[in-house]
């Protein structure tokens, strides 16, 4: 079978298994840059049987090479890894050659978050005040943009105080009670400026359109670049300084857990920080 064709049936294959439209894409990208290097190399289409380790480890090399971060070719290596082994299972190859392929290394990264002043600091900056409400809501529920942008009117019960994300990405629903400071901003949206009436979407612009994330970024950084800033802030960097927050106030790491919408407590830990002040602190405690 061609390598090419192997990638279509395993991006059929992600689809059914309902991966992450984010994930099929990034997957089907990295492949497709891989049939494409061995096509060249070849100067000719590649069969998924013969390629070889040497060839990974070529692919690899060159993604070195042309500076791709440690991080992007760890990611490289399970992608492969991941693909050979659905080969393997549907009987494409005989044997699973990617587990021999060497695993990258990447040094943990200090993710970057902001702080409650900081926050308040980069909504003052920020204009369009949909976007400033949808803002907001991330730092205040922990959802993920496109969970945000994907509520329905229906999901936000006001009455009760709480927020129902669906269509996950770990296919679970999950509820998230609505923080005090948030509440009185979606009670106003909702009675006096929500635009769209019929709208399904609970943050629209009109009748038919919902906001893109594209576009909640496009604000973020040019708020960030209005003050200067430094700091690289997306979607998800609001997302994680909500967390950040609660672990600073000492909020039990399951909870964040479940507000989150993480599988596995794992995934959830690396929201946690440590500087140096709470370092000192620790060490003067003995």
């Amino acid at each position: 079978m061609l390598l090419a064709e192997a990638i279509k049936l395993f991006k059929t294959h992600m689809t059914t298994i309902d991966r992450a439209q984010e994930t099929i894409k990034g997957y089907t990208i990295e492949l497709n840059l891989f049939n494409r290097f061995l096509t060249q190399k070849y100067n000719s289409p590649v069969y998924v049987d013969e390629i070889t380790i040497q060839d990974m480890e070529e692919y690899m090399q060159m993604a070195k090479k042309a500076g791709k971060a440690p991080a992007s070719r760890r990611r490289t290596v399970y992608i492969l890894r991941s693909f050979f082994n659905f080969c393997y299972k549907k009987e494409y190859i005989p044997r699973n050659i990617s587990v021999n392929l060497e695993p990258v290394t990447a040094p943990e990264k200090e993710r970057t978050f902001l702080t409650y002043d900081e926050m308040e600091m980069l909504l003052s900056a920020v204009k369009p005040p949909l976007i400033k409400l949808i803002l907001n809501t991330l730092f205040f529920t922990g959802m993920r943009i496109s969970e945000c942008l994907n509520l329905l009117v229906e999901d936000v019960n006001l009455k009760e105080g709480v927020i129902t994300v669906r269509n996950t990405k770990n296919k679970r629903d999950r509820q998230i009670p609505i923080h005090k400071s948030l509440m009185p901003l979606l009670t106003d949206y909702l009675n006096n400026w929500r635009k769209g009436k019929s709208n399904p979407y609970f943050f629209s612009v009109n009748n038919v359109c919902k906001v893109s994330p594209d576009r909640v970024n496009r604000v973020l950084r040019e708020a960030t670049k209005s003050l200067n800033w430094s700091k690289h802030v997306t979607c998800h960097i609001i997302r994680h300084s909500f967390a950040s927050n609660l672990v600073a106030r000492n909020v039990n790491i399951v909870s964040i857990q479940k507000l989150l919408g993480h599988s596995s407590l794992s995934t959830t830990s690396i929201y946690t920080h440590v500087n140096l002040d709470e370092l000192k602190k620790a060490i003067n405690a003995i």
